[in-house]
């Protein structure tokens, strides 16, 4: 198959421009899956899945984008089978970031904000946070350690998740 022999200028220019916008993608990625494994399946079955589709890329559209819409369908896929275990935001959350592009126009910006916003939340939220995404500890585990039921965790998380995707968007609003 022509398509990949790679000394073909399709496959050249997918490298090229997968090389330019990779970053990009798994940083995308690493801020919905904080899981680095999982996050490194998923951008591997995102590059796989954007090789096979290259023909359907339109040149001269953002590469980055359709990496991370790309990318976005399959953290949905693994967000269902896992059942939220290692996802950060929901559905709806998801969906509104990836439709707010100019939250990927510049990862130092996002993953300033996102510093910015964290230190704002108050402190046992942050804690929270920590536990769940720096210590990598599942919801049921914390429940258990901050002597709440698993439900009422998840209802605080995700109300934090909002309150920082909403200063995010402030912050970044803001930098334009």
């Amino acid at each position: 198959n022509p398509k990949f022999d790679s000394s073909s200028t399709c496959y050249r220019a997918y490298l090229q421009l997968l090389t330019a916008n990779q970053s990009r993608i798994m940083g995308f990625i690493r801020v919905m899956v904080p899981n680095r494994s999982v996050a490194d399946d998923i951008l591997q079955e995102t590059t796989l899945l954007m090789w096979e589709k290259f023909e359907d890329f339109q040149d001269g559209t953002n590469f980055s984008a359709w990496g991370i819409s790309i990318a976005r369908n399959k953290i949905l896929q693994q967000y269902r089978k896992e059942k939220r275990q290692h996802m950060m935001f929901d559905d709806t959350a998801i969906r509104n970031l990836v439709d707010e592009s100019s939250v990927f126009d510049n990862d130092n910006d996002q993953i300033d904000a996102l510093k910015k916003c964290t230190k704002k939340l108050p402190v046992h939220d942050q804690k929270l946070l920590e536990m769940r995404y720096l210590d990598n500890i599942n919801i049921n585990q914390i429940a258990k350690k901050v002597n709440r039921s698993t439900s009422l965790l998840y209802r605080k998380m995700a109300k934090i998740h909002r309150i920082l995707l909403m200063c995010i968007k402030r912050q970044l609003a803001n930098l334009e």
